[in-house]
């Protein structure tokens, strides 16, 4: 499980155009050490021990890079599981407004999953907002098989660890799907800073699978451990409405 992170905190100095966020290089963060917590014990074995592959901050996060499809080390595509954790419009990402080297990123620009990406977690406002889901994001889908983000706004969380260690907590031991891991652990930790007056509407996006079971209902003892992409398309979309969304 080789994990990659994209996150912006800091703003200003990719030229502004949203405002400074405070916590989103500690949550993805997060993320890796409670993944490192929880699956190597669950899915004992050398190749499961998760490893921080790439960690791109700030003016890192380029356009150029977060686009990259080499599959070399250092590079999005190297990485299983990928955090992308900054602004969003309604469907794209915000990099910053100096554009090149930042700007927005739309999914056809993504290509997601023509290496070995397996998974994206954004913790991003509106990604899912603006249209059908699934539509929308078909054209990133080249292999990805699950994408895990928010139709709803998202707001600056110091509970990441809580709230990861709760997902991937969720994933393994507690075996639920990959959605309901996702879904609870912001039930539980994403709203916790936000009851009573906001909510959060998170979503899940499978790729198309023959199969009864998508991606997004897959529990982490189910996950194969081959290299196989996923079909290049998108498939069903799950979300929940959790308190008072704000869009």
């Amino acid at each position: 499980m080789d994990i990659g992170t994209f996150a912006i905190d800091d703003y200003i100095s990719n030229g502004g155009g949203m405002n400074n966020l405070g916590f989103m290089i500690a949550s993805g963060q997060n993320l890796f050490w409670a993944a490192n917590s929880n699956v190597p014990g669950y899915a004992a074995g050398a190749s499961n021990n998760p490893t921080l592959a790439l960690d791109n901050r700030n003016t890192q996060v380029t356009k150029a890079a977060i686009t990259n499809t080499s599959s070399g080390y250092g590079s999005r595509e190297y990485c299983d599981f990928v955090y992308y954790g900054g602004h969003g419009l309604n469907g794209t990402m915000y990099l910053g407004a100096s554009n090149p080297p930042y700007g927005s990123v739309s999914p056809s620009a993504l290509n997601l999953g023509v290496g070995y990406n397996r998974w994206l977690l954004t913790n991003s406002c509106s990604l899912f907002n603006g249209g059908d889901p699934a539509t929308m994001w078909a054209p990133a889908f080249k292999g990805l098989k699950a994408m895990l983000g928010f139709k709803s706004f998202v707001f600056d969380n110091n509970l990441s660890w809580d709230l990861y260690n709760d997902f991937w907590t969720n994933w393994t031991y507690r075996e639920k799907s990959l959605l309901n891991s996702f879904f609870d652990s912001e039930a539980n930790y994403g709203y916790k800073h936000l009851y009573p007056s906001k909510g959060l509407e998170p979503g899940c996006l499978s790729a198309q699978t023959p199969n009864a079971v998508d991606y997004c209902r897959e529990a982490f003892k189910f996950v194969s451990h081959d290299y196989n992409k996923a079909t290049a398309t998108s498939g069903y979309y799950y979300s929940k409405k959790i308190g008072t969304p704000q869009y």
